[in-house]
């Protein structure tokens, strides 16, 4: 197994996201640091000290978004654990989840107590979850856990892929050598002279073995049927004919795959808008095309021509494709000299400054496209292309500036992508297994990669064809652009002050020409899925390329300059969001121009109906995904490449959801302003508060059992239920119908001396609702307890030995402890009674008990009960359990006091941000709602994390009312919530200190 110090000399493993999933999974992790994801400050804050104590380094992150940037730029930190909250703005923590659950192990962190949403955690990958507010020993013990766990079974897999690997190489070891290698030689040289000769040759061979002793009628039906697929001119299009019969596959993506990947004999034949009749624009005049393209001979160029600086001007006053005036370079576009390039370009030292110039996640928005270009002599230099043909310098430089002014300023095909594109090839010819190539294919792939896109109108073939533009009627409808692409190419290395290849004889001139034609000819989308499938089917078979090939090395070519095409894919995502917002923009620009002209809108091109998000899952799942898998197959180090698209794949799938709701709620718009004038377009109101409320029992304090008529409890708590139960004394099942309030934090007693009642009480306290469960089967022992530490309720079996005893004297501490403050320190006390005992509920509440229970007590109308005591309580209750707050933080009174102090500022913030929400709440849309449910989840966590329970509370309270968009209990809980913020604050500056 490598080391970490090996692998981190390694560079392959250097860059972004996608390295660093690879980087973790085989690193042997010694430094133990931790990342940090919650939108919450106080979470953070309090998590990160924790986390400290128990000797990590940490790292921070606000949100999903930030900690992919973080885990993509922070490249010395070696992360061996992701904590993560669940619930947080523009990528939630189980979108963060399932990027990474593979490579790093990842607890989900939160304040919900929704088992549904602990499951999803669960079923998504996570190693384990955290309740806030999150103590110390248990965050110790989990973390232990977790990375213990992920060490023990990384060993595991890595020692049985090793055992995997030594039995296959023992079984080839055993194997025959001899004959081994003489049958895979003849296998080898039948394939290779099947590919390299003509279709004709194929079925004459396949003819000949049909007349073979060996044939039988069965095999010579195959072999007939081969011959007939052999002779089909649409030899490759069951290839994608299989992806467009995808049933996962929606229409918007396969119309354009059909007008994008496959030809049609009518595909030069425009069709028109059904509601407005086609005004396309005029077929524009061929003359200067047809004169400036047919002088693009296949000759050498010519060094001697002097009228060649005379076409100069028109490219760069006029777009040779539209004929509209090009737009004006941005600065960072314009060359340091005058549009014009000077034969008298001064000699630049050419060396590399750029370091990471060989990386496939390089990123062209990080550098000055000046020094971009400088470093694309150097990488001619680095392929030891300028040495080999003696490459001129100073017109290799004219040349760029030529190319450079040519691209016009399109959103996506520019300058940029030809710079970052040409990057990628340089990149994939420094592989081991693109040196098949010779250095004249490399030469050609170079200026395909810098001019496969030149003098790009923005608008794809199909517009040019459809809009009959003179382009599409010059090259008759086919590779339009592509074929463009090559012409201008050669027409600038014409120039004598640009013809940097002067150099090269005429049969290397004829060879590199050929080779950049087609290239750059392969970058047309139609014949993507027959240059695929022709790759796909040569690497499967043998699993190499023959350098002595020319139609292999010309394939490879064609693969590295797909790949290369579509890179901005595979870049680490920030940069391939990037990109693929340019390309959006360009797409809807053209989209926006077809409905100007009364044109059919081209697919994934309509502003009102693309999504973004849709179209990159889709790009990836049927484009770019096949693609870089097949390359990697042949060329292995492309898999960092692969890795990266995987990972991004995941964010923009993570993103679909949003996306597609936005965009149904735009149409949804658009749909009502088309309508009649007296269509309203107000939002529908919320569900009514009336269904979410029906089903809880109303308590009555005086008996043990629920209204009649209340279907929860069936029927009344009565005697017979106490003895068909045995004389259990909790009785019932919880539905899940019945809406429980789990509360995280809430500190209670449990006093019973029943072994099976006790078990039964932690089952329903500790599991269902998560209480923080004291028990005790003495009163005494429990008395002792209570004087030792607060509580926020006593549950008590008044029957038991000293049992009313104990009540009576909690009570009078209570009391003792009030008249010390001016906050109530009367703990709620809940009694639970024998019927017709020796001891009433007259005298339990005498001696102090809040409510009393009459036995056996429905489990649902127990937790009633606590529910409705323990808010009675928090009206009273101090606004900070500083006890509970100082264990959460590790009794470090002075971080606590400074947290304080930020929730104080923090919580004012929310309050403010809810009451807008709120005073429109009979308008909000689902967003806001999702909006206010998010604000008011992380104040209820950041202030459980600090023990201000009453304020955790009124923030549980919006939580629950927005999560299911009831609008009737806002009004107070706001109220309340704007209270407690007050007494929190007013409580925060009388204390000087918390000891």
């Amino acid at each position: 197994m490598p080391t970490a110090e090996e692998l981190r000399s390694d560079n392959t493993f250097k860059g972004s996201v996608g390295d660093k999933l690879r980087h973790y999974e085989s690193e042997e992790k010694t430094q133990k640091t931790v990342l940090v994801v919650d939108d919450d400050n106080t979470s953070r804050t309090v998590l990160s000290s924790l986390l400290r104590k128990l000797d990590f380094k940490v790292i921070t992150a606000e949100g999903g978004k930030q900690a992919l940037k973080v885990i993509q730029d922070d490249v010395d930190s070696e992360i061996c654990l992701l904590l993560v909250d669940v619930f947080m703005p523009e990528m939630d923590g189980l979108a963060l989840l399932r990027i990474f659950k593979k490579a790093i192990p990842v607890i989900m962190v939160s304040s919900t107590e929704d088992p549904d949403t602990i499951s999803k955690c669960f079923q998504s990958g996570a190693e384990d979850f955290l309740q806030k507010p999150v103590k110390l020993e248990m965050l110790k013990r989990r973390v232990e856990m977790c990375l213990e766990d992920r060490e023990r079974r990384r060993k595991q897999t890595y020692y049985q892929d090793m055992l995997k690997r030594e039995r296959a190489t023992r079984k080839i070891e055993e194997k025959k050598a001899e004959d081994l290698k003489k049958e895979l030689d003849d296998i080898k040289s039948q394939i290779t002279d099947t590919i390299e000769t003509p279709m004709q040759v194929v079925m004459k061979t396949v003819g000949d073995l049909m007349e073979g002793t060996y044939s039988t009628d069965r095999y010579k039906g195959a072999l007939i049927a081969i011959l007939k697929s052999l002779g089909s001119r649409d030899l490759y299009k069951p290839a994608l004919s299989s992806v467009l019969n995808s049933d996962t596959m929606d229409k918007g993506t396969l119309k354009w795959l059909e007008n994008e990947y496959l030809q049609k004999e009518d595909a030069g034949a425009p069709t028109h808008h059904h509601n407005k009749p086609a005004t396309a624009p005029q077929p524009t005049t061929v003359a200067h095309q047809a004169q400036s393209t047919t002088a693009a001979t296949a000759t050498a160029p010519v060094a001697t021509s002097s009228s060649s600086s005379t076409n100069h001007s028109q490219p760069d006053r006029v777009n040779t494709v539209t004929q509209q005036p090009r737009e004006e370079k941005t600065s960072s576009d314009q060359t340091s000299s005058s549009s014009s390039p000077s034969t008298s370009n001064p000699s630049v030292e050419i060396r590399r400054t750029i370091p990471d110039l060989d990386s496939f996640h390089f990123s062209i928005f990080a550098y000055n496209l000046d020094e971009v270009t400088l470093n694309v002599a150097n990488m001619f230099q680095e392929l030891g292309l300028t040495e080999e043909f003696g490459l001129d310098t100073d017109k290799l430089f004219n040349f760029l500036k030529r190319i450079r002014i040519q691209y016009n300023t399109n959103p996506y095909h520019n300058y940029s992508h030809a710079l970052d594109v040409t990057q990628f090839v340089f990149s994939s010819l420094l592989l081991e297994k693109a040196q098949i190539l010779s250095p004249i294919e490399k030469l050609a792939m170079m200026v395909s990669g810098l001019c496969h896109d030149v003098d790009h109108p923005g608008l794809n073939n199909n517009y040019l064809i459809n809009a009959k533009m003179g382009l599409a009627l010059l090259y008759n409808d086919v590779s339009v652009l592509e074929n463009h692409h090559c012409a201008t190419t050669f027409r600038t290395l014409r120039e004598p002050e640009c013809n940097f290849v002067s150099n090269l004889t005429p049969d290397e001139f004829k060879e590199f020409r050929k080779c950049v034609v087609t290239t750059i000819l392969a970058t047309d989308m139609a014949h993507h899925f027959e240059i695929l499938t022709k790759f796909q089917t040569r690497v499967s078979t043998t699993g190499i390329l023959n350098k002595d090939s020319k139609d292999d090395r010309q394939q490879l070519m064609n693969i590295i300059m797909k790949i290369a095409d579509v890179s901005n894919a595979c870049r680490p995502y920030n940069v391939a969001f990037k990109w693929a917002d340019l390309l959006i923009q360009e797409f809807l620009e053209q989209g926006d121009r077809e409905r100007s002209n009364g044109m059919p809108i081209s697919p994934l091109m309509d502003r009102n109906s693309l999504v973004r998000a849709r179209m990159q899952v889709n790009f990836i799942d049927y484009i770019a995904g096949p693609l870089y898998k097949t390359a990697a197959q042949y060329m292995s180090q492309l898999t960092i490449t692969t890795d990266t698209l995987a990972v991004n794949r995941e964010i923009w799938s993570a993103q679909l959801e949003k996306d597609e709701e936005e965009m149904r709620l735009r149409m949804e718009k658009v749909a009502l302003a088309n309508n009649a004038a007296n269509t309203t377009t107000t939002s529908p109101p919320p569900p009514s508060s009336s269904n979410t409320s029906s089903n809880a029992p109303q308590v009555d304090s005086t008996n043990g059992s629920a209204p009649q008529n209340n279907a929860t409890l069936d029927s009344n708590v009565d005697s017979s239920q106490e003895e068909q139960d045995g004389g259990a004394t909790i009785v019932g099942e919880l539905k899940a119908s019945d809406d429980i309030t789990k509360a995280r934090g809430v500190r209670v007693l449990l006093v019973e001396d029943d072994d099976a009642t006790m078990q039964i009480m932690l089952s329903l306290l500790r599991d269902k609702v998560n209480y923080d469960i004291q028990e005790s089967n003495s009163a005494d022992e429990a008395f002792s307890m209570y004087q030792e530490k607060t509580f926020d309720v006593v549950v008590i079996n008044v029957d038991m030995l000293d049992g009313i005893n104990c009540i009576n004297n909690i009570h009078q501490l209570n009391q003792t402890r009030t008249a010390n403050s001016k906050y109530s320190k009367m703990t709620p006390i809940v009694g639970l009674l024998k019927r017709n005992g020796p001891i009433t509920e007259i005298t339990a509440s005498q001696k102090g008990a809040t409510k009393v229970l009459l036995k056996p007590v429905h489990k649902l109308l127990l937790l009633r009960t606590l529910e409705e005591v323990l808010e009675e309580a928090l009206h009273k209750a101090e606004p900070v359990d500083v006890e509970v707050g100082l264990e959460l933080v590790d009794n470090d009174p002075e971080f606590l006091l400074d947290l304080l102090n930020d929730l104080v500022v923090s919580a004012g913030a929310n309050v403010e941000e809810m009451q807008d929400l709120i005073a429109r709440k009979n308008e909000l849309s689902k967003d806001e709602w999702k909006q206010l449910q998010m604000v008011s989840h992380s104040l209820k966590g950041s202030s459980a994390q600090l023990g201000a329970k009453p304020l955790s509370h009124s923030a549980f309270v919006i939580e629950k009312a927005s999560t299911n968009c009831v609008t009737e209990p806002l009004d107070h809980a706001i109220e309340l919530l704007a209270a407690r913020v007050e007494e929190l604050t007013t409580y925060m500056s009388e204390k000087a200190s918390l000891v």
